[in-house]
């Protein structure tokens, strides 16, 4: 999108993103293998989902798409499984996504802010157009 300023923004603004995009990746694989460990010593010894890292991974994952079975998880321990549950939601879908839309609107402003002079698909159309007409 380089032949277009204002299509450039999109282009742009994974680039001004690659750097923070990746610590946060860092981040959010730390916080997303503690709660795979942590489901495992707390419902691996009683449900089969939980009992590895790749089906406690594929599990979790699975939760925050929205495709999960709390009743078995409160059958185990009804307590943990809601404390467990609650906060694995929070932290993933409510501040660790709000993480990820800042980095990207972040850096979506700094690449507006530097292609506010190009411009638009209408004015480049508009001058093909014009320099079309002109030259036939």
């Amino acid at each position: 999108f380089q032949f277009q300023g204002r299509m450039a923004i999109i282009n742009q603004t994974f680039v001004n993103a690659v750097s923070d995009l990746f610590h946060f990746m860092v981040l959010y694989l730390l916080v997303f293998v503690c709660f795979v460990s942590l489901a495992i010593l707390l419902f691996g010894p009683y449900i089969d989902f939980y009992s590895d890292y790749g089906r406690a991974f594929q599990t979790l994952s699975e939760i925050i798409l929205g495709a999960f079975d709390y009743n078995a998880l409160g059958a185990v321990n009804p307590i943990m499984a809601a404390i467990f549950f609650w906060i694995f939601i929070f932290l993933i879908n409510f501040v660790l996504l709000n993480v990820f839309l800042a980095i990207i609107i972040d850096s979506y402003a700094k690449a507006k802010e530097e292609s506010d002079e190009a411009t638009s698909i209408y004015d480049d159309l508009n001058l093909m157009v014009r320099t079309g007409i002109q030259t036939t």
